[in-house]
């Protein structure tokens, strides 16, 4: 039996919500609609159609996504489409208030009562601004994280290669030693999701061939998507190379396919193209040299995504995952990175249908392709051995392991724990190469004590050494030719770094 007080409220409720001059909507505990008030029904040119009939989902397309955020991050009101007459999307902000009570509840009792009002320019803009400071905040956050991680993954992955070096001919350790590397890599991979939230512009952009990066990187693309979803590539040969930072487009292709997955329920197929497009076919303005662009597409044979919709799944935030399955941040990611490598993503997709993004890179029209993963050789070692090396950096695991390391190939290594022990030995000795830690707690970086370094000694050999700059040498003059090696790194990675530099 129903408790009276719960009847009474329901009367009393709707009654004070038929009285509000603004557009509001009660919805009771099934998110069924109970009630839409006079000006709800003229706000949202509803006054032909029967309430009882209506579905909540029709007049706010993604209302489940944004009561989800709103009750999570406990905001009182979300940004999201609206309908008017059920067809016609508006920018509007939704206002959401949430009943808990200890008592039965009928059918007709309000659990969630949402104010619906349209948004001009200029208030989407004051709001999205509020939104950009949010952003950056968490970007900072990750950062922070990201530069811990990298720092504890660069750890385990340097043991782990003394310890396969060590054991060269023990196969059992040899396997399990690769089998550890492979879950770093994972993990690389993770913080590397962490540390792009902070990426705003071009870092290590250079000339790169799209086919060689989605071939390289298709058996860790295949282990990240649900076991029956299969990828298969269909890669258009002889591609003119384009100019982008391959460690961030890995993560864009890691977005894609992630997506795709989640789109398919993890049951289907995804297929990644590359093909050769014309500023004209594109109908795109591009500069006279610039009339050819490489195209990548990720299509999927999933849900696809409401037309309705289509308009925001670029915007920071927005998402339609619904128990935490989503941040909303992944395609604002890829757009941005589009943005900044002078490229441009658009979507082609259907409900019911899957979807296809499409990505597109401006063409190098002669380049010579550097491959940064070349092996480190006997010819390299030799010439490393008998070198005198500084490792500046906070970390002291970091310090001993890289001492251990490079010992064995013959260097001399001197370590110093932060910027300003490393200047007063860089100062007093030389050496013919200085690794440093670029982020580095204190009141010495690692940007500041090359600046102060090379003020003094113009011609010392810097690596910089990170896994997340915070853009720390757009401002220091001189700084920007000097190599950055991304951690966690590959120890063949700095071998070959510290050859080109002394070279």
């Amino acid at each position: 039996m129903l408790n009276p007080k719960s009847t009474a409220e329901t009367d009393q409720m709707q009654q004070i919500i038929h009285q509000l001059t603004v557009a509001a909507i009660g919805l009771n505990a099934a998110n069924s609609i109970v009630v839409i008030n006079e000006a709800g029904l003229n706000y949202l040119e509803l006054s032909q159609q029967p309430v009882t009939k209506l579905k909540i989902e029709d007049l706010i397309p993604d209302v489940y996504s944004l009561m989800r955020r709103s009750r999570e991050d406990q905001q009182n009101y979300m940004v999201g489409l609206a309908k008017r007459g059920l067809a016609d999307p508006f920018n509007a902000k939704l206002s959401f208030s949430f009943f808990k009570r200890d008592y039965p509840i009928n059918e007709q009792q309000v659990s969630t009562l949402i104010f619906v009002e349209a948004l001009n320019e200029a208030q989407l803009d004051e709001l999205n601004d509020q939104q950009s400071m949010q952003f950056d905040m968490l970007s900072c956050y990750a950062g922070g994280i990201a530069h811990d991680l990298n720092n504890i993954l660069n750890v385990i992955t340097g043991h782990l290669e003394i310890l396969q070096l060590s054991a060269a001919q023990d196969l059992n350790i040899k396997k399990c030693v690769c089998s550890a590397l492979k879950g770093v890599e994972r993990g690389r991979v993770l913080s590397a999701r962490l540390g792009h939230l902070a990426y705003h512009e071009q870092k290590n952009a250079s000339p790169c061939y799209l086919n060689k990066i989605i071939q390289d990187n298709l058996e860790l693309l295949q282990e990240l998507v649900s076991n029956s979803v299969e990828i298969s590539i269909d890669l258009t040969e002889h591609l003119l190379p384009v100019e982008l930072d391959s460690s961030y487009f890995i993560d864009v292709l890691i977005n894609l396919c992630m997506n795709a997955n989640n789109a398919m329920a993890g049951q289907g197929r995804i297929v990644i193209k590359t093909f050769l497009a014309s500023a004209q076919e594109l109908n795109v303005t591009a500069a006279e040299n610039q009339q050819i662009f490489i195209g990548l597409s990720i299509e999927d044979s999933g849900c696809g995504i409401p037309k309705v919709i289509q308009d925001k799944i670029f915007s920071p935030f927005f998402t339609t995952k619904m128990n935490n399955k989503g941040t909303g941040l992944g395609l604002s990611l890829v757009q941005s990175y589009m943005h900044n490598h002078n490229g441009f993503i658009t979507l082609k997709s259907k409900e019911n249908e899957g979807s296809c993004f499409y990505l597109y890179f401006p063409a190098l029209q002669s380049s010579k392709v550097v491959n940064n993963e070349k092996e480190p050789n006997m010819e390299i070692e030799q010439k490393l051995n008998g070198k005198h090396i500084l490792v500046v950096d906070d970390e002291a695991p970091i310090l001993h392991l890289l001492k251990e390391f490079l010992g064995i190939y013959g260097l001399n290594v001197k370590t110093a724990n932060s910027g300003s022990e490393g200047l007063d030995l860089a100062q007093n000795e030389d050496f013919d190469l200085i690794l440093s830690d670029l982020v580095m707690p204190g009141e010495m970086d690692g940007a500041e004590f090359a600046s102060l370094l090379l003020q003094q000694k113009p011609d010392a050999s810097i690596i910089f050494m990170s896994g997340y700059t915070d853009n720390k040498l757009i401002d220091k003059e001189g700084l920007a030719n000097i190599p950055i090696i991304s951690k966690p790194f590959r120890k063949k990675e700095l071998l070959s770094q510290m050859d080109v530099v002394l070279t």
